[in-house]
């Protein structure tokens, strides 16, 4: 797929794939950034998988975040 940059107030859409890996890497230790994917399913039901919510590979919507690290890399 590429690299894709992400600016403030910026987002992208993702064509359906069999897997999607994302990662943030920042250099100021000061600050934390957050990784959000949201998501619509064909039954209407929206929502979102993000550092308090992991989602899983196993169920519905087949999403997961393996982890925050909670500091830049």
């Amino acid at each position: 797929m590429g690299e894709i940059e992400l600016k403030k107030k910026e987002s992208i859409s993702i064509k359906k794939s069999a897997k999607v890996t994302a990662m943030l890497k920042w250099d100021n230790p000061k600050k934390d950034l957050d990784l959000y994917c949201f998501y619509v399913l064909k039954d209407g039901t929206a929502d979102k998988i993000y550092y308090r919510q992991l989602g899983s590979a196993k169920r519905s919507p087949y999403m997961e975040l393996d982890q925050d690290s909670s500091c830049g890399r």
